[in-house]
């Protein structure tokens, strides 16, 4: 095992919703998805990664209301095992930023609290999707674009 796959290993991860992320990579049924070698990623790792969950939790609040355990099971589900600890900040810095809403679903201390994307927040979502189509074409694809072709594609044209 060199360096670059050492840092990663293989587990089974149901492709139905279990009752949190912890109990999703315990199963052995399903496809194959990837989780971190130990528990915690490097600082560089996890800044790129916190951008990619975001975006994720992004796409999703635009289109229901959504909230903590059922992202912690959806992240998991492609592969993200995401600790409370992680996510409940980075839904609060995306309320703070402007790009979620939260609200109560009953009137009990402990009620669901949803996030749904705020008007701020689609406006991000939609250069984000263009930027990363972009990125995906070049990385991935390893389809250069010219400079004049990338400004088009930021205009929307």
């Amino acid at each position: 095992m060199n360096a670059a796959t050492a840092m990663f290993r293989t587990v089974a991860i149901p492709r139905t919703r279990a009752r949190s992320a912890r109990i999703a990579a315990s199963r052995t049924r399903a496809t194959v998805g990837i989780i971190y070698a130990g528990s915690m990623l490097s600082p560089a790792d996890r800044e790129i990664r916190l951008g990619i969950w975001k975006i994720h939790i992004l796409h999703h609040a635009a289109k229901r209301d959504v909230w903590g355990l059922w992202l912690l099971e959806e992240l998991a589900e492609h592969g993200h095992l995401l600790s409370p600890g992680t996510l409940y900040p980075a839904l609060a810095r995306m309320e703070q930023n402007g790009w979620l809403v939260k609200r109560k679903t009953g009137k009990h201390a402990q009620a669901r609290q949803t996030f749904r994307i705020t008007p701020q927040g689609r406006a991000l979502l939609r250069v984000l999707r263009r930027e990363v189509t972009e990125l995906y074409r070049e990385v991935v694809l390893g389809k250069e674009i010219d400079a004049r072709t990338k400004q088009r594609h930021r205009r929307g044209q």
